[in-house]
């Protein structure tokens, strides 16, 4: 073994908040990877104590040594989590891993080996699969970033939502130490560390390889969330100005702005972003007022219905996208909405999503209809639903 083979440890870094088994299937890909050397750092941002007391379990029963465990009660966000993770690490370069996705066997050695032959690049990223229902899709992104070509126009001029992604990353520990996640952001924390990461450096590796399957669950792909609303995501785009060009600009406008404008409420005025949008972008921006037209459709059938049989009490099945627009937009017009969802815990103005099994008959009592909110799983849902209550057989489909 060369000395540089031995030297090299790889420090990987996995924030987890409220998750045991995606961890369990992250862990199982880091040790089964075909490099051994490593230390993997698992911190657990403030989960719930149940779970937080599960994971600490689940790193006992792997029983390697090489997995070290960071856990504090109060939850902070991703970027502290991470940023705990790079502070405690050991290796010479940082791996990101987060804690709902996996690793491909081959992933640290091709890293090991792009090492060996670009001594001195300080941050590389590979290609990733998108899985839904554990299929994996093509990999992405389809092209590298280009030399002289800047993150912010890689990510949206090319990529269109961002190319470089968090579990993908490698990065020399130094340059990740100096660096850091900002803290202060409640989300577009993968954005910022490698707007700035990669701001002041003339060459950024690529590996064409997909090392990573990215796991998506339904309605997580545009999903749009409180915290990520239009405003906040621009907001993001004015303090990290300086890493746009005028063309990175208008993609960020046209393809992250437009869609959180159309589904956020109340809708913002339209303003100078938008008209770049439209300008550098129209027929995508067509297509979103498009889409919206057809949700808003949707949404209002539904709504009538409800009238039409004096239903006053919902409950929705399935935490994403199309829920959070339909209680934004038309919550309003009932006495009570619950939130029914396998695995996310959401807080909204109607109260927490819960798994069916966590409702009290006085619940299910109350609930005049469920919706099931997909475009492709009714059946499942309505599988999951059928032990818990005898409505599951008269669900709607959204």
């Amino acid at each position: 073994m060369s000395v540089i083979e031995r030297e090299l440890v790889f420090s990987v870094v996995i924030p987890v908040f409220n998750r045991v088994d995606p961890l369990r299937r992250a862990l199982k890909s880091v040790r089964a990877q075909d490099y051994q050397s490593f230390e993997v750092l698992i911190v657990d941002d403030g989960s719930a104590p149940d779970i937080s007391t599960a994971i600490a379990e689940l790193v006992s029963e792997l029983n390697d040594s090489r997995l070290k465990l960071i856990a504090y009660r109060e939850n902070h966000n991703g970027a502290y989590a991470r940023n705990q993770g790079i502070l405690a690490s050991t290796g010479k370069y940082i791996c990101f891993l987060d804690s709902d996705d996996e690793w491909l066997p081959a992933k640290l050695s091709q890293c090991k080996e792009f090492i060996k032959q670009h001594t001195g690049c300080k941050l590389f990223y590979h290609r990733y699969s998108n899985v839904r229902n554990n299929n994996p899709e093509p990999a992405l992104p389809l092209q590298p970033i280009q030399i002289g070509q800047t993150a912010a126009e890689y990510s949206f001029c090319v990529n269109r939502y961002g190319g470089i992604q968090s579990s993908c990353i490698t990065v020399e520990a130094e340059h990740a130490k100096s660096t850091r996640f900002n803290e202060q952001l409640k989300g577009h924390q993968d954005w910022d560390f490698v707007l700035r990461a990669t701001a002041a450096l003339s060459y950024i590796g690529f590996i064409p390889a997909a090392l990573t399957w990215r796991h998506i669950a339904e309605g997580n792909v545009g999903m749009v969330s409180r915290d990520l609303n239009y405003q906040f995501s621009r907001e993001f785009l004015i303090a990290y100005r300086r890493f746009f060009s005028l063309k990175a600009t208008a993609a960020y406008a046209a393809y992250i702005l437009t869609h959180k404008r159309l589904k956020t409420w109340p809708e913002p005025d339209f303003d100078q972003y938008q008209l770049l949008a439209w300008l550098y972008h129209p027929y995508y921006c067509y297509q979103q007022y498009r889409q919206l037209y057809q949700l808003q459709s949707r949404c209002s059938r539904l709504v009538q219905y409800c009238q039409r049989n004096n239903i006053r009490y919902v409950a929705l099945v399935g935490v994403n996208a199309y829920t959070e627009f339909f209680i934004g937009h038309h919550g309003k017009n009932f006495a009570g909405i619950t939130l029914i969802d396998k695995t996310k815990r959401v807080n909204t103005m109607f109260g927490d999503s819960r798994p069916a099994a966590e409702l009290m008959v006085e619940d299910w009592q109350r609930v005049e209809l469920l919706v099931a909110m997909t475009d492709h799983h009714f059946a499942s849902m309505q599988s999951d639903l059928t032990p818990y209550t005898a409505k599951a057989s008269q669900m709607y489909a959204f």
